[in-house]
């Protein structure tokens, strides 16, 4: 990647842990904090000064999220999974990144991120570090304000909170949900939905930042955005529109760092399989062939835009 010009951010956690770690308890662990930081430093070594920035979890806050939806409960299914999991794994305990103690689970992914902060600003000065978060814009309805503050102040601030004073924080955003007495409310009519059914306006993207960086202070960077649609002309026309709003954040001195589409390829969601579609690239999974959609080149062609318009600002502020 280096080699073809592109600066690589690396993810050290993507949800998926060790069966070790999760015979351990996982999540819910008082040593995962210091297991992911020797864990960390050892990553940081083996790419031998490689990355261009580092991000330490992907969206810890996402199974907070899901958890004050169900009202402070476990999945129903949630017992059965970790059973299964245990006899799997010859182990009298399975700790998850989305099962167990929700709100124990936030307090250990928190702590974890910031011991690996701090080892790495030790280990490398001057490498950027940061956290994503799940952040779709939430909106109260009718009637919904006080499920939303709750909402807010067990599955989002704590994590906003420690953020500040990190190189970045790492949005990723796609729809919004307005929330009504005890959870989310149906996608209103008349709006641009996704695959799911969810509201999926262009202006979601700059809200995020917006209550992002209101929040935090923190600059950022879009890890995460697109949309899952089946209609390449829609993934165009929703990219088309959504990027303006950087450019508006940082008319406001909202510093936005940078933009990562998700994703390259249509993927494999973790409850969806391979049914979902996010990609610019079209993916055979017989015969794994990948085959470019019109928004690849249209994305293209807008990153070149921009790279342009960079250029001709740089150069009227040098002169």
């Amino acid at each position: 990647m280096r080699e073809a010009g592109i600066a690589p951010v690396v993810t050290l956690h993507h949800f998926t842990s060790p069966r070790w770690l999760a015979a351990l308890g996982g999540w819910e662990w008082a040593g995962t904090p210091a297991a992911f930081e020797r864990y960390a430093l050892r990553v940081l070594e083996a790419l031998d000064g490689l990355p261009a920035a580092v991000c330490t979890l992907n969206e810890p806050n996402a199974q907070v999220n899901s958890y004050v939806l169900r009202g402070m409960k476990a999945a129903d299914c949630e017992d059965a999974i970790v059973a299964a999991a245990c006899k799997a794994q010859g182990s009298e305990r399975f700790g998850s990144y989305f099962m167990g103690d929700s709100l124990r689970v936030r307090d250990v992914c928190i702590e974890t991120h910031r011991r690996a902060v701090e080892a790495l600003a030790r280990a490398a000065p001057g490498l950027p570090c940061g956290l994503t978060l799940a952040l779709q814009a939430w909106e109260p309805g009718e009637d919904g304000s006080d499920f939303h503050r709750h909402l807010f102040d067990t599955a989002r601030r704590p994590f906003y909170d420690a953020v500040r004073g990190d190189a970045f924080l790492g949005v990723q955003s796609y729809v919004r949900f307005r929330t009504g007495r005890a959870g989310f409310l149906p996608a209103r009519p008349g709006v641009p939905i996704d695959r799911w059914g969810h509201e999926a306006a262009p202006d979601v993207l700059e809200a995020a930042l917006r209550e992002a960086h209101r929040e935090t202070g923190t600059p950022l960077i879009v890890t995460e955005h697109g949309i899952n649609t089946d209609d390449d002309a829609q993934r165009l026309q929703h990219l088309a529109a959504s990027l303006p709003g950087i450019a508006r954040c940082q008319a406001d001195a909202i510093p936005v760092l940078g933009y990562f589409h998700w994703s390259l390829l249509d993927n494999f969601e973790w409850r969806s399989g391979y049914a979902q579609k996010f990609g610019l690239y079209a993916v055979d999974r017989q015969t794994f062939a990948r085959t470019p959609k019109p928004s690849a080149a249209a994305f293209a062609a807008l990153v070149a835009q921009q790279r342009e318009a960079d250029s001709i600002s740089q150069g009227n502020s040098r002169t």
